[in-house]
């Protein structure tokens, strides 16, 4: 996992289903968003959604999140799409309605 020390570099822990998929090592640089980060861990397999995760720094999270916010969707045209991947999300659950 990450640590304190990881904090304002471009570093990434991949799922392990990211990983394979793109044939990630601990060392490798992993783009996000355009954004090389080097990666300096892989998650063991879980069978749930953090396999296809990539978990970076606080710091670097809002650089990946402002810059999908400024570029548009990239269409997708035929059988093929153009898949990007980021940092998980929180959810806020919705505030109850008051009467």
């Amino acid at each position: 996992m990450l640590t304190a020390a990881d904090e304002g570099s471009h570093v990434v822990v991949l799922g392990s289903d990211l990983a394979r998929q793109h044939a990630s090592h601990v060392g490798n640089t992993f783009p996000l968003k355009g954004v090389p980060f080097q990666v300096v861990g892989i998650l063991e397999p879980t069978l749930t959604a953090p396999d296809s995760a990539a978990l970076v720094p606080l710091a670097a999270a809002p650089q990946l999140s402002l810059d999908a916010l400024l570029r548009p969707c990239a269409a997708t045209t035929g059988s093929s799409a153009r898949r990007s991947y980021s940092s998980p999300t929180t959810r806020r659950s919705p505030t109850p309605a008051t009467a």
